[in-house]
């Protein structure tokens, strides 16, 4: 099995400093590269999809067999001129060209045009972010863990191969009509999860707490050590988007940040009534304070909750399925 860290090499500590000419070279010896020029040579650009803080995200059409594709784009201003996100872009173009799984977006090609811009071509995912699908539909035990048993499928995946994605979150899961999922944006992802790191990063209300205390809301002197490993970190995340797809409410969320960290600190998230002990083991098991005591991405894939509800999701939808065949 190809692993991430026997490519890379991690000290814990942020690779800064990459020039242009470096990302370059280094880019077009890790897979398909469609080379120097214009863009509109080989797509046909439709519509923007997705902005972030590093890029742009825009729907293309692929002049060569018409299949849709996402771009994302990176310019100057907020690549070039920035060591940090050029960092950022370079591995996660790194990551996404030695990763395949059916639930993770797919790295087809990427090309620079000018010294300006420099693009990433990516499968599209038809669908809409899991975010939104959760401000209009409520989902049953059985249809949240068929959705999760993928996400955590893709998390256990990432961190046998030394990936840690860092930004584990509704928004970054597309869905579709069928409740497929795929795993999206890169942007915050290292490799080798056993390396120790001592930045803040993700997004807040996922945030686990070694995270968090990074910002200087540490309690109690609960931890001790400043570095913090990443693994249960993208666990402590995903407990806390299966709790809100199951829930329908975040568990730290809060208009005060400072509250809402020291909630995360304290693992003060309400306990849900009305759901079966399995779900809740599952959620005590992965929203753990201390980070030792959490489930790995293994064990949680393994979790009977996940196990016994996908199971039946599946068994379910092919009843369905065989009965549409017999009216038929």
């Amino acid at each position: 099995m190809f692993n991430m860290k026997n490519t890379f090499r991690h000290d814990g500590h942020s690779s800064r400093g990459y020039g242009l000419q470096t990302v370059e070279k280094s880019v077009s010896s890790y897979g398909p590269s469609l080379g120097n020029g214009n863009i509109k040579r080989f797509f046909n650009i439709d519509k923007q999809v997705g902005k972030g803080a590093y890029s742009t995200v825009y729907r293309a059409i692929n002049k060569h067999n018409n299949q849709p594709v996402a771009l994302k784009i990176y310019r100057n201003s907020t690549v070039i001129m920035d060591k940090e996100s050029l960092d950022m872009m370079m591995t996660e173009i790194y990551i996404l060209k030695h990763i395949k799984h059916k639930n993770i977006v797919q790295y087809l090609a990427s090309m620079k045009y000018t010294n300006n811009i420099f693009y990433l071509v990516i499968e599209y995912c038809p669908g809409q972010p899991l975010a939104d699908r959760l401000l209009t539909v409520k989902y049953s035990e059985i249809e949240a863990a068929h959705i999760a048993m993928q996400l955590v499928d893709a998390i256990a995946y990432l961190h046998r191969v030394g990936v840690t994605h860092r930004d584990v979150k509704d928004r970054n899961v597309i869905i579709d009509s069928r409740n497929n999922i795929k795993l999206i944006d890169f942007g915050f992802s290292t490799y080798d999860g056993n390396a120790k790191m001592h930045d803040y990063c993700g997004t807040g209300v996922y945030m686990a707490p070694e995270v968090i205390k990074r910002d200087g809301t540490n309690i109690n002197n609960m931890f001790v050590d400043s570095y913090y490993y990443l693994y249960p970190t993208d666990v402590w995340s995903t407990g806390v988007t299966i709790y809100y797809m199951v829930c329908g409410i975040k568990p730290f969320k809060d208009s005060s940040v400072s509250v809402r960290n020291r909630k995360i600190m304290k693992g003060n998230y309400p306990i849900p009534r009305g759901f079966s002990p399995l779900f809740l083991d599952l959620i005590n098991s992965t929203m753990v304070i201390n980070p030792n005591n959490r489930l790995t991405s293994n064990q949680l894939l393994h979790h009977r909750w996940l196990i016994q509800n996908s199971r039946e999701y599946r068994n379910s939808s092919q009843s369905t399925k065989n009965a549409v065949v017999e009216q038929a």
